[in-house]
């Protein structure tokens, strides 16, 4: 990934992940059930993962021939499976939009 590029990604991450977090934090304090908190949990740990896997440029890019034109990361479908919430699937489309079309 390009530089500039990279910060752009990572920086749409963080605030995805911030987002889930507090999501999560607001749903544990207003008694959600336990499989939405883990769903948030589990959504979380991917995220800081394909973060770091970000930062040290090991995703697979298209630009390098590793992935087809059009591939995604992954992250729509499967929080689209559990969240019902419209901002959260609205950040998660933008970062998947991102690593979609400028990555």
């Amino acid at each position: 990934m390009s530089g500039r590029r990279t910060a752009e990604f990572l920086l749409r991450l963080d605030g995805l992940i911030f987002m889930a977090e507090e999501k999560r934090r607001r749903a544990k304090a207003a008694g959600a059930e336990v499989w939405l908190i883990g769903s948030y949990d589990t959504l979380i740990r991917n995220l800081q993962v394909l973060r770091d896997t970000a930062s040290q440029d090991k995703l697979p890019r298209r630009s390098r021939g590793e992935t087809r034109p059009g591939a995604g990361l992954g992250l729509s479908r499967a929080v689209g499976e559990w969240c019902e919430d419209d901002e959260l699937l609205d950040k998660v489309r933008n970062v998947e939009d991102y690593f979609r079309e400028s990555l």
